[in-house]
């Protein structure tokens, strides 16, 4: 049986592994709507990634694809959830926003998944 190799590189965010390019970003969502930074979803030189999955690590968020969250409106994510973005579009209309007193922290990597 042969080895396997994996070839990891890590520069300036970007990550190359098996030949593809994923962003990786930890946002701080604090009392202003907040969405994914254009260099995670559109990294510079390379394809639009079009999947990102996110886990949140602390405090409540709620978020919204269509027009901005507040508080009390949009889809809840508690600490510990996991979000899974499908598309472009998506990754660039996604917003979040904290519920209470704590800001959410959520971690986020996107890559280019092969459509074809």
């Amino acid at each position: 049986m042969r080895p396997l190799c994996l070839v990891v590189l890590l520069v300036g965010g970007l990550t190359v592994a098996h030949g593809q390019v994923t962003t990786y970003e930890s946002i701080t969502i604090g009392t202003t709507a907040v969405g994914l930074a254009a260099a995670t979803t559109d990294p510079a030189g390379q394809p639009q990634n079009n999947t990102c999955h996110g886990r949140l690590e602390t405090a409540q968020v709620r978020y919204r694809v269509s027009s901005a969250p507040t508080s009390d409106e949009g889809l809840l994510l508690e600490v510990g959830d996991l979000i899974t973005i499908d598309t472009h579009a998506e990754a660039d209309a996604i917003q979040f926003i904290r519920t209470g007193a704590v800001s959410g922290v959520l971690k986020v990597e996107c890559w280019r998944r092969s459509t074809g």
